[in-house]
């Protein structure tokens, strides 16, 4: 392959988003807009199979700003209306990158760090270790109730908003089951532990 022959760097870059998506959201007083690559998101989203077609043949909306004029490259708006403006994000990551592991790891709380007088682990830190959903599930139950449900609550919204958009994906699904299960159990688990402990106060 001689070096005439290579492709330019140009052409190994990424293409332009060919929409925007003018969400809105009950949780938020702002519309968000959102670039996105429509042929991508009409994939993942029968409710979105709209953006498949050529962005010429969408105009933007009238209801938006329109200043500046519009140019040659002027995106076409799609308006949208999404139960959760949080879990927003973490659908265009799935969208770009479906990896189950980071949802799911964007969707519980960290674990909190085991207690140590220790500073071995702090100069060497070590690869984070692979847990499974009762693990996860018994180290998140010593977070603060609040933290558990404001978790919940981004599932739950995220669920709602793949309904909204038709995303018929079993991996997304069961990813954010799977976080569901865990927040519910470690909720339960906490409950337990505070539950035992207020009795062995009493007794004391």
């Amino acid at each position: 392959l001689s070096l005439h022959d290579a492709l330019p760097i140009s052409s190994l870059a990424p293409p332009p988003p060919s929409h925007v998506l003018a969400i809105k959201s009950p949780d938020s007083d702002r519309t968000l807009l959102l670039p996105v690559h429509g042929i991508v998101w009409a994939a993942r989203s029968a409710g979105l199979s709209i953006l498949s077609s050529h962005p010429s043949s969408q105009p933007p909306s009238p209801r938006l700003p329109r200043e500046p004029p519009p140019s040659p490259s002027h995106l076409p708006v799609i308006e949208l209306t999404l139960p959760s403006s949080l879990a927003v994000p973490l659908i265009q990551g799935w969208v770009y990158l479906t990896s189950p592991s980071l949802l799911l790891q964007s969707l519980l709380p960290k674990l909190p760090p085991p207690p140590t007088t220790s500073l071995a682990p702090l100069l060497n830190p070590a690869e984070p270790p692979v847990h499974n959903a009762t693990t996860l599930a018994e180290g998140l139950s010593a977070l603060p109730s609040k933290v558990l449900m404001d978790r919940v609550h981004l599932v739950h919204g995220m669920w709602q908003d793949v309904v909204a958009l038709e995303m018929a994906d079993q991996e997304l699904w069961d990813t954010m089951g799977r976080a569901w299960a865990i927040l519910v159990a470690a909720l339960a688990l906490g409950e337990k532990r505070r539950s035992a402990r207020l009795s062995a106060e009493s007794q004391g």
